[in-house]
């Protein structure tokens, strides 16, 4: 590993084999996984040309790795990361669900719902909201994230208990299931980007679940708290990997009632209205 002379130079290690020929990766942008001395990463390689690549190592990996800026030795596993190249990784054949309800029906009636019957979800309805989330859309289709679905009561009880006073996690205790929703920092390295993507994810598979008739909840998981921390070490996290929700899942055990929620003073259609005071 090498730190160029230079000042704000990036730190990185030159390749010695030619990743395009290795794994067979004709044109676009090699995205590779493994570790560094024993250190999980995820990145991107950047050609020199004629056959050269380099990784670049950022400084949250280099601390990891205890990099002091002298040349270091290190042992590097390398593996192509077929799940974030465009176009490519694993496919399966989904069992079809459909169901009766329109799309604006779903969207106007979905709530969230916080209670659930002990009855198990069948993995194919749960496939096919993970679907859902696939066909959301992201910036420059670049699909950054990865789904944990996790029926784990262990983690979840010790999720909720990191910070009790909060209620608005109870329901993870009750659901079936859950779906923990992450960002890849190294697919999508705009946080703003990042973070509307899952969102959009999200979004979608709450509506598959209500379609499906299931009842769903989305608890948030902000980046800076003790629940976000406690997930990304249970699940042995890379630091590129964030979590940025958990959709709790399960047959509902509650109704909530239908109340329209078009609100007209929030809706300016720019004939000469005011807008909102700053």
């Amino acid at each position: 590993m090498k730190k160029p002379d230079t000042k704000g130079g990036l730190t990185f290690i030159e390749l010695p084999f030619n990743p395009a020929k290795v794994f067979n990766v004709s044109k676009g942008t090699i995205k590779v996984y493994g570790t560094i001395n024993g250190v999980e990463y995820r990145n991107k390689l950047i050609s020199r040309g004629n056959g050269l690549y380099i990784m670049t190592v950022d400084k949250a990996l280099q601390k990891r790795i205890v990099f002091t800026g002298e040349d270091l030795k290190i042992e590097v596993t390398m593996n192509l990361d077929e799940s974030a190249m465009q176009g490519s990784g694993k496919r399966e054949n989904v069992e079809k669900h459909t169901c009766d309800m329109d799309v604006l029906t779903a969207i106007k009636t979905r709530r969230s719902i916080r209670i659930f019957k002990s009855e198990e979800i069948e993995k194919s309805k749960i496939q096919t909201i993970l679907e859902a989330g696939f066909c959301a859309p992201t910036a420059k289709n670049k699909r950054p994230w990865y789904f944990i679905v996790t029926r784990n009561k262990d983690f979840l009880t010790n999720l909720i208990k990191v910070d009790a006073g909060q209620s608005n996690y109870l329901p993870l205790a009750c659901a079936d299931c859950c779906i923990i929703v992450c960002g890849d920092k190294s697919i999508q390295g705009v946080t703003e980007f990042l973070l509307e993507d899952c969102s959009a994810a999200a979004q979608n598979m709450l509506l598959a679940a209500h379609g499906l008739g299931l009842g769903a909840t989305w608890c948030s998981l902000p980046r800076a708290s003790k629940r976000n921390k406690y997930a990304c070490e249970f699940y042995n996290l890379s630091d590129k990997v964030i979590p940025l929700a958990i959709i709790a899942l399960g047959y509902p055990a509650e109704e909530k009632e239908f109340a329209p929620r078009y609100d007209e003073t929030k809706v300016h259609w720019e004939i000469g209205e005011e807008y909102p005071a700053e």
